[in-house]
């Protein structure tokens, strides 16, 4: 059986990966664009924010990471401008760590 402390880190874990196991589902789906995935990520770090666990701030810092250092920004911009049109800048999702909280 587990100890109260085990359980509720168990269940601090499992709330923290969940809006992560929901963006990979939807960015596993084949018909996923670079607009959607945008907005999977936005979804992802939204979620994130929302949780005030020392776990999801973790993981959220890295995701971050790890995204700024894989996405073609460029790319991205030039989608939602061919997709959006002239309000791009405003529809922009622009992730700076520097910017988020915690």
């Amino acid at each position: 059986m587990m100890a109260s402390v085990e359980f509720e880190t168990v269940t601090t874990i499992v709330a923290g990966l969940k809006p992560v196991k929901i963006g990979l589902e939807k960015l596993c789906n084949r018909n996923a664009t670079f607009l959607i995935v945008e907005g999977v990520f936005s979804f992802v770090i939204g979620e994130l924010n929302e949780q005030n666990l020392e776990f999801s701030k973790i993981n959220k810092y890295f995701l971050i990471q790890r995204i700024n250092d894989r996405r073609n920004v460029n790319l991205v911009r030039l989608m939602q401008y061919l997709n959006v049109g002239r309000k791009y800048e405003a529809a922009a999702v622009i992730m700076d760590i520097s910017r988020l909280p915690g």
